[in-house]
């Protein structure tokens, strides 16, 4: 860095431009004058380094700025005198790039701007697209606006940090506004806080007290024009302000503008002047964005003027969403929360010195809330109408009549003209001065809509009415004109008896059953929708309807019922067959039964819950009871027949069988099966594995194996689209025996042949002959070629044969064409075959080439040397004849 000086274990800097590293090796870093860190440059802080203004100089950044320390060993930004502080962190247009300005582990103290008029905190960013700020403390910091964090046109996100003694405030009394003592955000920001704690931070002005209503002194967090404002999972806690101590909020008018508030709790804040969450009037309405409060807890915190939690003073069209709002401060004064056009919901209000509710003009909804133990629960004025549905407000009012005071349960205001509709609602209890102030008014004729709700004493007691007015009733209808019995209830009415441990759920026991039971509306015609949970988030309907106020009670012990009875079913084999009726009742346990003739039924197991499904075998009757075993009452439904579709289940009448047989025996496999449209055979050669026999789709299959296999049906149902495997049938394949009769032979006319096919059960031969083995000869044999076959039968039963050709020679013979010299070679031959007749023996004469059987292949005149082409001859054995003059030759001649 530029101007760094080290001496003796620190690191002087003076005024300029710094960039780089700063080391723990070279810490502290005493700054000594403005510094900068320049367009397109980076400084980087490391873990345990102390950065510490001599003066109140600041720190601006141009390029971007990273401070990474650890848990154990933070980066400090201090002040060497803590009383004049130091200038903060200025970061100014720096660059867009992903967590280009990072503050990770560090600290911010003593930053003190008390001096100049519209200061900043320790750090403000102004113009900066992406800043993050995690696991860090800022304590001690004092400016005019944004003791801590300050900005404007930038995008911050906050994360784990901790705001302690931060102040917004002035020392300059020309100064007459200050605002966000741990933050402010303006103009176009976005603002995002996750995790974090606001502890004793202060905005004020130290102006003599009969300036102080003329000032602006306002709010731990200050919103003003932002797009985006997120407080999610965080605390604030002691905070102060002379205006709102929690957040004042002008929101930007664009349609994607959001403040959101979720998960956080409020706690002994205190306010001069203000609200918790102050939404000013700006002189004209916002049409657009979103406010959103869900699931916060606000308890102790207190405003000595108007307002405790949250008030607005504009007619906001887009969404703005009250949920789960827990307000428990006892004795807080002023007014819960105050606004135009806001839907309230699942919250609970007590403990108000003032009115929880109040509507100003438009049209405000109240719903599965809770308003008990206020001055006064509900007011409307000033042309507002307002709406209470599926809500408990009781028990609000005091011991005596304040003038001008609103007081007692719904107050309908002396400005304009509002409506008030109660519907589904316990309104009972709310006292002023010992008269029944359930639903007042302070003067004039109202119209008010009063529909299934528990309204103590009717209507005409139950109004206390002031000033002569006269009420008029437009719709009142199904009203219950009675009170409710509570599981725990205040001992007394107003402020003094608040108490976060009452119940006011209605007891459903065995001796006691409430009229508001299944008593309210689904549905009342101009509220929509209606809401579809309860106070504890539990569906709203049951038992076919709801019950009066926020808790739905599942149904009456003392009355069980089914109320939609399970329906015979026609199904298809394997598909889920539900039944579904609904039961009534608190309590309840659920016993399925099952029956194969409609008559004797017992207990399917595990079947306990109140719609049950399966996949039947068969069918059956199916049917529930239910049990409310606390006051012994039972109730059982209609048996519902589950069939299956008529021609939609396959039954297997006869399957195919295992069977024994020879091989390449035929066989005809067959399995009779009602209902089935489509077949396929499959085969495996071990009884496991199966695989699809092509064009094997008749029911019966023929077929024939050499080897033993294994055969099964798929067959397939295509009226229900379901198809079942059958069981493998074993085909067992015998081996058939092999008779070996040998090769082909010739013989003598005078000779014989014994002919042994081996050895075997039984033997039959074509000659008759039954013996193992047989001779033949002249005697059984003609002359020439012979078949002789013998068919054998194995020790399994299967039976073969085998032939052979016996050649008998006639009785004169062939003469041996050795004896005179005639020669024929080469025997074996392959191409050719030669004859050669000697010189002196005449040539006058022919050759024959025959098969062993006689059949002539080949025959012509001889010579004394003559060659046969025997080439396309098979290879086997043949007969040579030559005859010359008068005399026969004859030679086997092998191929």
């Amino acid at each position: 860095s530029l101007g760094a000086v080290a001496v003796q274990a620190q690191t002087n800097i003076s005024a300029g431009n710094v960039y780089g590293t700063w080391k723990k090796t070279g810490s502290p870093f005493k700054i000594n004058g403005n510094i900068v860190v320049p367009k397109d440059s980076t400084l980087r802080i490391e873990k345990g380094v102390k950065v510490e203004f001599q003066g109140n100089y600041s720190l601006e950044v141009k390029g971007s700025i990273q401070a990474i320390g650890a848990k154990a060993d933070t980066v400090i930004f201090t002040a060497a005198n803590k009383t004049s502080g130091w200038g903060g962190i200025r970061l100014r247009k720096t660059p867009t790039t992903s967590d280009s300005n990072i503050f990770h582990f560090c600290k911010f103290e003593y930053r003190n701007g008390l001096n100049v008029a519209r200061s900043f905190g320790a750090v403000y960013c102004d113009t900066v697209e992406k800043v993050r700020f995690s696991n860090s403390l800022f304590q001690f910091n004092k400016a005019n606006y944004g003791g801590a964090i300050g900005g404007i046109k930038s995008s911050i996100r906050i994360y784990n940090c901790y705001f302690n003694s931060n102040e917004a405030t002035s020392s300059l009394t020309t100064v007459k506004s200050a605002g966000g003592s741990a933050i402010i955000i303006e103009r176009y920001s976005r603002l995002f806080i996750d995790y974090c704690i606001f502890f004793k931070n202060r905005t004020y002005l130290p102006l003599s007290s009969t300036d102080s209503l003329n000032i602006e002194s306002i709010a731990t967090i200050g919103v003003s024009s932002c797009d985006t404002f997120q407080l999610t999972n965080s605390s604030l806690i002691e905070n102060s302000a002379t205006g709102s101590a929690g957040i004042n909020v002008i929101l930007n008018t664009a349609s994607n503008s959001l403040f959101l508030v979720r998960n956080c709790n409020f706690y002994k804040n205190t306010s001069k002047i203000g609200a918790l969450f102050n939404f000013p009037w700006l002189g004209s309405d916002i049409p657009y964005g979103k406010i959103i409060f869900d699931n916060l807890h606000i308890d102790g915190n207190k405003t000595k003027d108007q307002y405790n939690f949250v008030s607005t003073f504009f007619t906001w069209d887009g969404n703005f969403e009250l949920n789960n709002i827990r307000i428990t401060g006892k004795g807080s004064k002023g007014t819960a929360i105050e606004g135009l056009k806001m839907n309230i919901s699942n919250s609970y209000l007590t403990g108000i010195d003032g009115v929880a509710v109040a509507n100003l003009r438009n049209s405000t909804r109240i719903v599965n809330s809770i308003i008990v133990n206020n001055l006064a629960g509900a007011v409307s004025y000033d042309g507002g109408d307002l709406a209470i549905i599926n809500s408990v407000v009781a028990y609000n009012g005091s011991k005596t009549k304040v003038s001008n005071s609103y007081q007692g349960g719904i107050v309908k205001g002396d400005v304009g003209a509002p409506r008030i509709h109660v519907v589904n609602s316990i309104v009972q209890g709310n006292r002023v001065g010992g008269k029944m102030y359930n639903i007042t008014t302070t003067s004039g004729t109202i119209i008010n809509t009063v529909k299934n709700t528990m309204l103590e004493g009717g209507i005409d007691s139950a109004l206390s009415i002031t000033n002569n007015a006269q009420l008029s009733f437009g719709i009142s209808t199904n009203n219950i004109f009675d009170t409710v019995q509570f599981i725990k209830a205040p001992k007394g009415v107003g402020v003094a008896f608040a108490d976060t441990t009452c119940d006011f759920r209605v007891p459903n026991t065995c001796n006691y059953t409430s009229k508001i039971l299944n008593a309210g509306i689904n549905n009342n015609g101009f509220f929509s929708p209606m809401p579809s949970t309860d106070y504890y988030g539990n569906p709203r309907i049951k038992c076919n309807t709801i019950d009066i106020g926020p808790y739905e009670l599942e149904g009456s012990k003392q009355s069980i019922s089914i109320d939609t009875e399970p329906t015979d079913q026609s199904i298809c084999p394997k598909t889920m067959a539900s039944i579904t009726p609904t039961a009534c009742g608190a309590g309840l346990s659920y016993q399925w039964q099952q029956s194969t003739n409609g008559t004797s039924f017992a207990n399917i197991s595990g079947a306990n819950n109140v719609n049950y499904s399966i996949k039947p075998q068969d069918s059956g009757w199916y049917r529930l009871i239910i049990t409310q075993a606390e006051c012994n009452k039972k109730d059982t439904s209609r048996a519902a027949k589950i069939a299956f579709k008529a021609g939609g289940k396959m039954s297997l009448i006869t399957n195919a069988k295992d069977s024994t047989l020879c091989s390449k025996q035929p066989i005809a496999l067959q399995a009779i099966i009602t209902n089935a449209n489509s077949y396929q055979w499959q085969e495996s050669n071990d009884g496991s594995t199966f695989s699809n026999i092509n064009g094997a789709t008749a029911n019966p299959y023929n077929t024939n194996t050499s080897n033993t296999q294994w055969y099964r049906l798929i067959a397939k149902n295509t009226l229900c689209n379901y198809s079942d495997t059958f069981a493998a049938a074993k085909v067992t394949v015998n081996p058939l025996p092999t008779p070996n009769l040998g090769a082909d032979i010739a013989i003598s006319n005078n000779g014989n042949k014994i002919l042994d096919p081996g050895t075997f059960t039984t033997y039959n031969w074509s000659t008759g002959a039954s013996t193992p083995t047989l001779t033949v000869d002249k005697t059984n044999l003609t002359i020439g070629t012979n078949n002789i076959s013998v068919e054998v039968t194995g020790t399994n039963g299967c039976k073969a044969a085998d032939t052979i050709i016996v050649t008998l020679e006639p009785a004169n013979g062939l003469q041996d064409p050795s004896k005179v010299g005639i020669s024929v070679y080469p025997i074996p031959a392959s191409d050719n075959l030669t004859i050669d007749i000697p010189e002196s023996t005449s040539i006058y004469g022919l050759y024959f080439l025959t098969t062993i059987e006689g059949k002539v292949l080949e025959t012509g005149n001889l010579k004394h040397q003559l060659a046969l082409n025997i080439t396309d001859l098979t290879t086997g054995t043949y007969l040579l004849s030559l005859e010359i003059e008068g005399v026969r030759y004859g030679m086997k001649v092998i191929k």
